[in-house]
């Protein structure tokens, strides 16, 4: 004896409970999201601790040519190390020779 297959029944009110389900939840997560956002206290940009550091564009030697650098482009959740030297300053002069020697390491 063979069995017969139920025919399948044509979808209801189950299906329109999870859709509502869903739709519902969905709901809640964005309004959550949204008002996590609104209330988080905004970035600060500065030079201090903490602070996100301003961006800006300038051009940069590196070593054969001047760049254009941006600071956003180059930061990418490492710490960046900005020194503005003077050629014309024998202090920067030896700064320079520090930071080129502490970039080699």
């Amino acid at each position: 004896m063979s069995r017969r297959r139920r025919m399948s029944e044509p979808k209801g009110k189950d299906e329109d409970v999870r859709v509502i389900a869903l739709l519902a939840t969905l709901g809640v997560v964005t309004i959550v999201g949204l008002a996590a956002i609104i209330v988080s206290p905004p970035v600060k940009v500065g030079p201090l601790e903490g602070e996100i550091a301003p961006d800006f564009i300038e051009n940069a030697y590196s070593g054969a040519e001047w760049e254009s650098f941006r600071l956003t482009e180059a930061y990418d959740d490492r710490m960046i190390l900005i020194s503005f030297l003077d050629t014309d300053c024998p202090h920067c002069w030896d700064e320079g020779a520090t930071l080129s020697n502490l970039h080699s390491t």
